[in-house]
Order: C-alpha cells, then sequence, then structure tokens
C-alpha cells in the first residue's frame, strides 16, 4: 500500500515537472513567433556620403515634407521619388558647398526670402532648419554664382532676330458676348440688337448669364485656336461691330460682337524685349547653376546607397530610354 502511494507521488512529481517543461517550451515558442525585431529608425540609415558628411534617410524624407509636403504622395512611383532623391543630392551638395565658403545666414535673410516668398504667415509651419538652408543656398549662388550673369542689349536684338517666327502674332479680337439659358429668348435679343448695335453693351448687363455680364460682356482678347471650333468659326468671320447668329454651346445660347480687330503681325522689339532678357537670363542661371553643381560633384566624393532607400532608384538614362520606347 505504501509502495503504490510512493509511486503515485513520483508520478505526479514526474508530470507536474514535464507540464511546466512544456508549458515554458510553448510560450517560449509562442514568444519566438510573435516578437519581430524593431526596424533601425530612419536616422541611422544612411543613403549617400558627401565627403565625411553622412545623410541619413530621414533626412530624405524631411527633404521631400519640406519640398512637398508628405513622403505618401509618391509612395508608389519609384520614377518620381528618384528624381526628388536626385534634387536632394544636388541640394546637399549646394549645401556642402556654401558652408565650405562659410555663407552666414543671418535673422535678417531669412525675413527677406519670407516676405519675397509670401512666407510671413506660413514660417512657423516650416522645418526652420530646412528654410535656413533654402537661403543658404541662394545666397552662396547671388555671391558666387549668379553675381556677374546678365544680358547685353546685342544679345537681346540678335535673339529677336533669329526667332521672329515666337514673336509673329495671329489675328486677335477682342469679343463681346450675351449668354442666356433659353433658344427664343437669345433670338429675340438678337433682333432687338439687328436694328440697334449700340444696346449690346446694356443688354449683356441686363440679360446675360456670363461672368463677364457685369463689364458689358467684355470677354476679352483672343488669338485663333484658343476658342472652342463652334465659336471661332462664328466670330473670327465677323466684321467689327457685327451682330453674330445665336450660337449654341452646352453652356446655352450665345450672340458675340467683334470690339476689336488686329490682324496678323510681328511684335515690336520695344513691346516684347523685357520678355526676351527674362527668357535669356532664365537660360544662363540654368546652365551656370548645372556647371556648379558638375563642379562640386568634381572636387567631392559621393558615395551612394541606393539599396537602403525604401524605394527602387531608377536612373535618369533609363527612365528616359523607357519613356522613349513607350
Amino acid at each position: 500500500m505504501f509502495y503504490n502511494i510512493e509511486m503515485k507521488l513520483r508520478l505526479l512529481v514526474v508530470l507536474t515537472i514535464m507540464l511546466v517543461f512544456f508549458a515554458s517550451c510553448k510560450k517560449n515558442s509562442q514568444e519566438e513567433k510573435t516578437a519581430q525585431p524593431a526596424p533601425p529608425p530612419e536616422e541611422s540609415i544612411i543613403v549617400f556620403q558627401i565627403n565625411e558628411k553622412s545623410f541619413s534617410l530621414k533626412d530624405f524624407h524631411n527633404f521631400i515634407i519640406f519640398q512637398y509636403g508628405s513622403v505618401n504622395n509618391f509612395k508608389d512611383n519609384p520614377n518620381v521619388l528618384s528624381r526628388i532623391f536626385d534634387q536632394f543630392i544636388e541640394q546637399s551638395l549646394l549645401i556642402y558647398e556654401a558652408d565650405n565658403n562659410n555663407i552666414q545666414v543671418t535673422e535678417t535673410d531669412i525675413e527677406k526670402f519670407s516676405n519675397e516668398m509670401g512666407l510671413n504667415d506660413k514660417i512657423e509651419k516650416f522645418e526652420r532648419n530646412f528654410l535656413t538652408q533654402i537661403v543658404k543656398v541662394q545666397k552662396y549662388l547671388t555671391l558666387y554664382v549668379y553675381k556677374d550673369i546678365k544680358n547685353s542689349e546685342k544679345e537681346l536684338q540678335d535673339y529677336y532676330q533669329k526667332n521672329f517666327e515666337e514673336f509673329r502674332k495671329g489675328s486677335e479680337i477682342l469679343l463681346a458676348q450675351i449668354q442666356v439659358r433659353d433658344h427664343q429668348k437669345a433670338i429675340e435679343i438678337r433682333g432687338e440688337l439687328l436694328n440697334n448695335p449700340q444696346k449690346f453693351e446694356e443688354f449683356a448687363r441686363n440679360f446675360s448669364i456670363a461672368p463677364e455680364a457685369a463689364n458689358g460682356g467684355v470677354m476679352g482678347r483672343f488669338e485663333e485656336k484658343e476658342l472652342p471650333e463652334e465659336i471661332e468659326s462664328v466670330v473670327f468671320s465677323l466684321r467689327v461691330g457685327e451682330i453674330s447668329p445665336v450660337v449654341e454651346t452646352p453652356y446655352g445660347f450665345h450672340i458675340f460682337k467683334v470690339l476689336q480687330r488686329k490682324g496678323k503681325r510681328l511684335l515690336a522689339f520695344a513691346t516684347i524685349k523685357d520678355e526676351i532678357d527674362q527668357k535669356i537670363l532664365s537660360e544662363k542661371l540654368k546652365a551656370a547653376l548645372q556647371n556648379t553643381i558638375d563642379e562640386i560633384k568634381k572636387k567631392v566624393t559621393i558615395n551612394f546607397f541606393n539599396e537602403k532607400l525604401n524605394f527602387k532608384y531608377i536612373q535618369e538614362s533609363s527612365q528616359q530610354q523607357a519613356e522613349n520606347e513607350e
């Protein structure tokens, strides 16, 4: 009897130990299944380096947020993200060079830039560090890259002489309209205007539902191919002061009157001199900026770690080739 009791006690102890052991194993197994290693923080993921200076994935994401508002806007578009990454590298190169030239940014610089860009009421929403960097780059470019770039009178004249076609204007009319919803009403108004064309402005104010009614129906100046075909075919055949037939469009029924007409002509140099100046200057500044970036790249060592980006980086040449094949 005693022997049986002793055996039962031993068996109970063994079973208890086994249950504890298996429960522990099961718990460890569950913990192994559920425990996932935490992804490394973005600031520790280095995506490229300029000499000894490293730039992290977080730096890149902050750049996107500052420039475009949200990283999520582009998460499914590796082509766009690749080009933004290129911009990030170029911006970082310019900041690096500005620092090497000891460019200092003052509160006055930031305030002036903010006023010029209309950021006064938004400046608190921007990452101040990024705003400072933008001002630093602009200051560096102004002092070292753009300072001697300008256009001569001869350059402007030469551009005008070589690009006459760019400054040829087609036929142009100053057009007014009366727009109503009812066809019969349009016919009645036109009938009145045929006898009293001088009342067009008055009728436009009183009867037209178009946005420009309060302005006597004056729509503005138009060249050929700027208006819907069903309207253009009518109005460009009108003489100055002539009342058009009723024209139906998806917006209602229209009566038109041509107030002025100019034929095809070449714009005078004096009238578009400033436009030419801005165009050539813009091209020069763009070329100078790219040349500066290329020169900086020659002076520094750049290491890329594209495999650490959270998207597949696509070289610009590969993207262009794919677009050409399409």
